[in-house]
């Protein structure tokens, strides 16, 4: 809750701030709060403040949501780690989802964007199967996670094609995740990428960026500076040619 801490004495505002309740269920703003009802005490002395109600935070999304989310699919990956790099997959996934959560422009569900972002990878990479992902956390967040999988039965070459096509028949919260995911994946590449690879990643995300940027303005911008930096830094700035090496 918003709570206003005014001097005692002065009557002067001295702190706003969002602090945590404990038994107020029926307050109404402008109201008085007690020793004992907010944690704003454990900041300021009692003796010589005074507080008074301004209102709940307004939440983008669930918080307990979020944590059975990460949850489900922290078991699911089990011990997986991210290629390339040793440590845990949940360092992906939840880089994945906190691009969600900065974003401030557009009107999405944080809630599905968000389910959708710490899942994104559960079809591809564990043996959650679409009907388990369905049934346990719904429909809506499994389609667009099946849209955000490669099929693997096609050829390597047009399974990117075949997914963006199958993400654009989705609510904009499916494409703002695949945005999210590759602004995520442009750091610096693995040491065993070749030059040819790291120039080839860049060419896709520059697709992903030209499909996928009605969904929302500010990840369209981040993803257009992260490939910029990325072509600048790994790519353009190293001596020699495109090589036509094998793919890693």
């Amino acid at each position: 809750m918003i709570v206003k801490i005014m001097d005692r004495k002065t009557k002067k505002i001295i702190d706003r701030g969002l602090y945590f309740n404990r038994t107020l269920n029926h307050i109404q703003l402008g109201d008085s709060i007690g020793y004992g009802e907010c944690f704003a005490w454990r900041k300021h002395d009692i003796r010589e403040v005074d507080y008074e109600y301004e209102g709940e935070r307004p939440e983008k999304w669930s918080n307990d949501l979020y944590v059975d989310t990460l949850n489900y699919a922290a078991k699911a990956h089990g011990k997986q780690q991210v290629k390339f790099r040793g440590y845990s997959y949940l360092a992906h996934i939840a880089s994945v989802a906190q691009e969600i959560m900065a974003v401030d422009k557009g009107e999405f569900d944080f809630d599905d964007s968000i389910q959708m972002a710490l899942l994104h990878d559960v079809l591809e990479d564990t043996t959650i199967s679409f009907e388990q992902l369905a049934a346990e956390i719904g429909c809506k967040v499994a389609r667009g996670v099946l849209a955000l999988t490669k099929d693997k039965t096609l050829d390597k070459k047009t399974q990117m094609v075949d997914s963006l096509g199958r993400i654009k028949n989705e609510p904009i919260e499916v494409a703002m995740v695949k945005m999210a995911d590759r602004i995520t994946n442009l750091q610096e590449p693995p040491k065993e990428w070749s030059i040819n690879k790291r120039f080839r990643y860049a060419k896709e995300a520059e697709v992903i960026l030209e499909s996928l940027s009605y969904a929302n303005d500010q990840l369209a911008e981040r993803l257009e500076r992260k490939i910029f930096e990325y072509k600048l830094w790994y790519v353009e700035n190293i001596e020699g040619n495109i090589s036509m090496d094998k793919e890693v």
